[in-house]
C-alpha cells in the first residue's frame, strides 16, 4: 500500500458510511490501524467533508470502481452541504456505469425515478 498523508486517509465511522456506502468509493482512503480520538489527533478523516467528497468523485475520471447507485449518497451529501459545484461542472464526475469512466454532467440528461 501507498503511503497516504493522514488527512487524506478516512475511519470508517458511520457518518463516512453514510455518505460512501460501497467501500469501493474509499478505496486506498480507509484506514483501520487507529479510530476514534486518537484518529482526529492525527488528523484522520472521520467525518464526510466536502473536499473528500469532491476528491472521490474526481478520483473516477479514468474508472468508477461503483455503479451510479452507490455514487447517490456522495453527490447528496454535496448537495446538503450547498457546495460550490463549479469545480465538478468542468469535470468528468457523474457515474454512469461501473468500471467506465465518468461523464461531464454537460454529457447527461437527468431523469427523476
Amino acid at each position: 500500500p501507498a503511503l497516504q498523508r493522514p488527512g487524506e486517509l478516512v475511519c470508517g465511522t458511520v457518518e463516512i458510511r453514510s455518505v460512501f456506502p460501497d467501500v469501493q468509493l474509499l478505496k486506498g482512503r480507509m484506514c483501520g490501524v487507529v479510530a476514534g480520538d486518537f484518529a482526529e489527533a492525527l488528523g484522520v478523516l472521520t467525518k464526510p467533508t466536502v473536499d473528500l467528497a469532491t476528491k472521490v468523485l474526481l478520483s473516477f475520471e479514468h474508472a468508477s470502481p461503483v455503479a451510479p447507485e452507490s455514487a447517490v449518497a456522495v453527490y447528496g451529501f454535496l448537495q446538503e452541504q450547498g457546495a460550490d459545484w463549479s469545480m465538478l461542472r468542468d469535470s468528468p464526475c457523474v457515474v454512469v456505469e461501473q468500471g467506465q469512466a465518468a461523464v461531464m454532467p454537460s454529457e447527461v440528461v437527468w431523469e427523476d425515478p
